[in-house]
């Protein structure tokens, strides 16, 4: 937990970072017990997480599935009533040095905080989403959340005593606000593509999963997690795929820049 938090803040994820703390000694005292298998069937398994803390249920879910894709070539495995975790792409990263490729989500919060397209009220988690590509070198991780921001950026303005965003929060009357104190909803980013995605994720880690939707969800034990981990072997071969991969963020990257002072980079980069 250190190591993710620490590393989340040396990378500029603050949001993400030392502040997660505050809330760790509350979710050590709400443990019931260790995660457990309620429910496999082939290469699928739901779990319950007891309110264990959410970085040790999500390992157990990650080793389980990767022992279910090593003798079926891909696994599924659910996750609920489990603390939240901080960032994905630990967890993503987990999946692509095991080389297999990983897929991520679950509905983000612990109450709703993100408002539907042209809503003024908060529906959804902020949902984020993490894809991990296994490499010959260093894997390629896209972590991001559905929402413009997340809700840790408002806790973090509250301590950093500045204001927020502007655009991107609301208050309780569905006016802009970059006051911290008087955020009580976020939007979703992409306009009504970036709201579709972040609502299709709320059904796949929600009523998919057996958890809990929308407004119906009222602490972080409602929220669920869905990891699904796929062998490049599943339809061409690993050195293949990993390859073509490879020549693919060389050639991304050799594109010419709009700004001479920013490169293009590849999803994930900008925080290494």
């Amino acid at each position: 937990i250190i190591d993710d938090l620490v590393t989340a803040e040396c990378e500029g994820t603050k949001s993400h970072g030392l502040s997660k703390f505050f809330r760790l000694n509350q979710d050590i005292q709400e443990i019931e017990g260790s995660p457990e298998i309620t429910k496999q069937v082939g290469n699928y398994a739901r779990v319950d997480g007891h309110k264990d803390l959410g970085v040790f249920a999500a390992k157990y879910c990650i080793d389980l599935g990767i022992d279910l894709a090593k003798k079926h070539g891909n696994s599924i495995v659910a996750l609920t009533n489990a603390s939240r975790f901080s960032r994905l792409k630990p967890f993503g990263e987990m999946i692509a040095n095991q080389g297999y490729i990983g897929i991520i989500i679950n509905n983000g919060g612990g109450l709703p905080a993100v408002a539907p397209h042209n809503g003024t009220r908060s529906i959804f988690g902020t949902n984020p989403i993490c894809f991990a590509f296994p490499s010959k070198e260093k894997p390629y991780i896209f972590d991001f959340a559905t929402s413009k921001k997340t809700w840790g950026e408002i806790r973090l303005a509250q301590l950093e005593n500045r204001p927020l965003d502007e655009d991107t929060f609301l208050d309780e009357d569905g006016n802009f606000t970059t006051d911290p104190y008087k955020a009580e909803t976020i939007l979703p980013f992409g306009g009504p593509k970036g709201y579709a995605l972040c609502y299709a994720i709320e059904i796949l880690t929600g009523a998919f999963v057996g958890a809990k939707m929308g407004t119906e969800t009222k602490d972080q034990y409602d929220l669920g997690f869905l990891f699904a981990i796929l062998s490049p072997d599943m339809f061409a071969d690993a050195e293949s795929f990993m390859t073509q991969i490879d020549e693919l963020a060389t050639e991304v990257k050799s594109v010419r820049s709009l700004d001479p002072n920013e490169p293009v980079r590849i999803p994930g980069q900008g925080s290494d």
